[in-house]
């Protein structure tokens, strides 16, 4: 039997919920945006997806993050953009890995997609010292992918030993927080 994915969209705007995202954008607020894959929208390229379908549907694009978390263990915000209609409706376009039809997504006007990938932001909820394992990975993981100017690309990238084995690392320790936490 398959296991869930530890990652989920958090089900409501729970106060940890709100304290993080009050943390990355004072004064916005949280709110869930509904799924409608666009027609040749990908997967992990939602700045290119939001741009082409504004300039085709008069809407505009709004960047900010998508919240995920891992209950009770952390928060994560990945860098998103999704679709504003005329009217001011969102709409996320870009289908998610998680395959879910909703978001929670924070809009944040202070920032603007350049052409590279921004790091996610992630918060610890508790002492767990498998998530602080997990974020420092998650945090070396992007810097070499910096490194080695692959911030510019989506998707799947070429990967030298360094970053395989940084990889290699961060996927065990997502293995031990599944077996820790997905068996009880």
């Amino acid at each position: 039997m398959k296991k869930e994915s530890l990652i989920k969209i958090p089900n409501e705007i729970s106060k940890d919920v709100i304290d993080f995202c009050n943390d990355i954008c004072p004064g916005s607020q949280p709110l869930f945006v509904k799924v409608e894959k666009a027609e040749k929208s990908e997967t992990l390229n939602c700045f290119v997806n939001v741009r082409k379908y504004a300039k085709k549907h008069s809407g505009h694009m709004q960047h900010g993050w998508s919240i995920y978390e891992i209950p009770g263990k952390i928060l994560e915000a990945e860098f998103h953009c999704v679709y504003k209609s005329t009217k001011g409706d969102l709409i996320d376009i870009s289908p998610n890995l998680l395959k879910k039809d909703k978001v929670l997504f924070l809009p944040d006007k202070k920032i603007v997609y350049e052409g590279y990938q921004i790091d996610n932001i992630r918060k610890a909820l508790d002492g767990d010292p498998l998530i602080k394992e997990l974020i420092t990975i998650s945090e070396k993981v992007f810097k070499k992918l910096s490194k080695d100017g692959l911030r510019f690309q989506y998707g799947a990238v070429s990967a030298n030993p360094e970053l395989i084995e940084l990889m290699q690392e961060k996927f065990r320790i997502i293995k031990k927080l599944e077996d820790e936490l997905l068996d009880n």
